[in-house]
Formats: C-alpha cells, structure tokens, sequence
C-alpha cells in the first residue's frame, strides 16, 4: 500500500513538472513574440544590397536594377521611366565596371541602413587614354523589402562628388556633373570661362566637409541645403589658414545613372 502511495506521488510529481515546464514554455514564446524589434532585424546584411546592385550594373542588366529599387522609387517611376533616366549612364557604357567597394560608413535601424562606400569603377584603355580604376563615392539607401535589401543611391552622393571634383580642380567633371538642363545653355567651353579665377578651384582650397541643413526628394530630384567648410590656406602675408563655413543650396536631377548637381540662389 505505502508503495503504491509513493508511485502515485511520483506520478503525479513528474506530471507537475511537465505542466511547469510547459506552462513556462509558452508564456517565453508569447513573450518572444512581443518584444519590441525582436523580428525587426533582418539577419542578411545589407551590404548585400550592394554587392547585387554591382553585379547588375556590371551585368549592364537594367531590369534587374530597377528591380532592387526600393517600392517608393516604383510608385514614382515606371521600368520604362527608368529606362529613360538611364540612358547614356557612364557606369553602363561598355568596358566600364566596378571592380570592388570599401564600405567608409554604415548605420542600420531594422528594416532600414545607410552606407557610405568607395565604389571602384574600372574604366576601360582607349587609344588616347590607359585603362583608369576610378574610386566614386557612393551614398546607398537600403530597404529590407520582399526577402532582399532594395538599394537606392542617395543624392548626397551628387554633393560628395561635386566636393571631390572641385578639391581636385576637375572642370570637366564638374562640367559632367551638371544637368542637362545647364548643358543645354553652355558648352564645355563656355563652362572653362565661366570658372576662370574660380576661388574654390585655386591650389590649396578645398572643400573638407559637409553638414545637411535641410533635404527634400523624390525619385529623380531633390533639393538639399548644406554647409560645406571651406579651407583657405595660410599666405605670404601670415595669415594663417581658416575653415570657412559656406551655405549652399543644391538642385540635384537625377539623370543618365546619377545625382546631377547645380547650385541655386537664395
């Protein structure tokens, strides 16, 4: 009798434990469940955006390119749109290809990253001119959307860009750079003249940074109010060299693959 009493102690002491450990179970996966960004984060990196956007640019594959555009660029542009604002696209031209990136900066808030990467454009041997490997920088926009990082090239890039022709006195870049729409009304020529005695293009200025004050955009254009630190160096006459910070006003058109770039009045 006592043995039977103590079987059924046993019984019913195993069957607590398992009613505990199930109880506890459940109420772990609810909370799981709940947590505020437990699912939120993707776990493929979104660097993987990037790496995809190369290989389709490098596959001259414009389909797939604006397939890796994020949902908000296609509400507003169309694959035929899109085809459009990339005619003539420099990257897409043959014998162009990027060869590799270095990511310089990344953030990441859920569903959401940013990343500042030198993209290292191969360009190719022409019979006036050597193969050149051209590192551009490039500011992405990524989205975890369907399964994927959708990418999108952020037009701070058009800013970056201008910066570096600029510090490194490149006017026909610079000339590149600008939209059609200035093309139109001055040649490459026009534009040299134009920036004779430019202070900004004379040994020993350059641009070191930029702060955006203000930025509205949509797909192909956007405005961007930043201040840029201008550096002028030191003189004959002693004065040392200063940092000067310069507002501007940029219109960026996105056309032929990139950010263009122009400077308002305001």
């Amino acid at each position: 009798m006592m043995e039977e009493k103590r079987l059924q102690h046993i019984k019913w002491f195993v069957a607590g434990l398992f009613l505990i450990t199930l109880i506890v179970g459940s109420v772990y996966v609810l909370e799981s469940k709940n947590l505020p960004g437990k699912h939120s984060v993707p776990s493929m990196d979104p660097e993987t955006g990037v790496q995809m956007w190369i290989e389709a640019m490098n596959q001259r594959n414009i389909d797939r390119v604006y397939d890796l555009a994020p949902d908000e660029i296609k509400e507003q542009r169309t694959l035929a749109q899109f085809k459009v604002d990339n005619l003539n696209n420099t990257f897409l031209q043959p014998g162009n290809y990027f060869i590799n990136y270095s990511v310089t900066d990344k953030k990441q808030n859920g569903t959401y990253a940013q990343i500042v990467a030198r993209v290292f454009l191969q360009q190719p041997e022409t019979q006036k001119t050597p193969g050149l490997e051209v590192p551009l920088y490039y500011k992405f926009d990524l989205y975890n959307e369907h399964g994927e990082w959708k990418t999108w090239m952020d037009p701070e890039t058009g800013i970056q860009m201008w910066i570096e022709a600029v510090n490194e006195g490149d006017i026909d870049r610079l000339y590149d750079l600008a939209p059609d729409e200035i093309k139109e009304q001055r040649t490459l020529a026009q534009f040299k003249v134009d920036n004779l005695n430019n202070t900004f293009l004379q040994p020993g200025n350059y641009f070191i940074n930029y702060n955006v004050i203000d930025k509205q955009q949509n797909a192909t254009y956007a405005e961007i109010i930043a201040q840029v630190f201008f550096h002028q160096p030191a003189n004959q006459q002693n004065t040392p060299g200063t940092d000067i910070p310069i507002q501007y006003k940029f219109a960026l058109y996105y056309q032929h693959g990139e950010w263009k770039i122009w400077t308002l009045k305001w």
